[in-house]
């Protein structure tokens, strides 16, 4: 069973800061149909056994997360170097990036936590909303399709991103843009 592109009649994009996949849809559970191969598949979510350690301490993915955060995580180049590769992750500009195993996301949110001058429990980075609490998303993506193999073009700052979602380039720019002079 395949769908011919003609019948394709609106394409939509749902862009989100600082939004995981596996911080909205991880823990979904939502099943559907391949579109290539017509088998029933799975979204590639969460088991629940995900952990990070940091400063001797084990954290494990959890739900149900809060709708808004005191501290916002980081999100430029170094911050994702560190959460996708953990804390001794180094990239050589123009060298290859480090093994990705997802290991330093709790110690980047407490590098977060720290310039904020903000006490918390760096656990709440791993929490992830429950199908529960995020209705409407979790109805898109049961009655339309889910990208879930999907990554960023460069491990970083929002606004590269959206401009290689939109251009298919960052014109080199590689990291948030800030204000004139700061």
């Amino acid at each position: 069973m395949t769908m011919a592109f003609t019948q394709i009649q609106h394409f939509f994009v749902l862009m989100l800061e600082n939004r995981s996949f596996d911080h909205l849809l991880g823990f979904s559970g939502i099943s559907g149909t391949d579109a290539v191969s017509g088998l029933e598949t799975m979204v590639n979510g969460l088991s629940g056994t995900e952990t990070n350690s940091y400063d001797g301490k084990f954290a494990m993915v959890s739900r149900p997360a809060q709708y808004s955060m005191v501290v916002d995580p980081g999100h430029e180049f170094t911050d994702v170097l560190c959460q996708l590769g953990g804390p001794a992750a180094r990239y050589t500009r123009g060298g290859n990036y480090p093994p990705i195993d997802h290991s330093g996301f709790v110690a980047s949110y407490a590098e977060a936590c720290n310039k904020a001058d903000q006490q918390r429990d760096v656990s709440e980075i791993l929490k992830c909303y429950s199908p529960d609490q995020l209705p409407v998303l979790n109805a898109l993506a049961q009655e339309f399709a889910v990208r879930d193999h999907e990554h960023a073009s460069m491990p970083g700052a929002t606004w590269p991103n959206r401009m290689f979602v939109h251009l298919a380039s960052s014109a080199g720019l590689d990291h948030g843009p800030t204000p004139a002079g700061a």
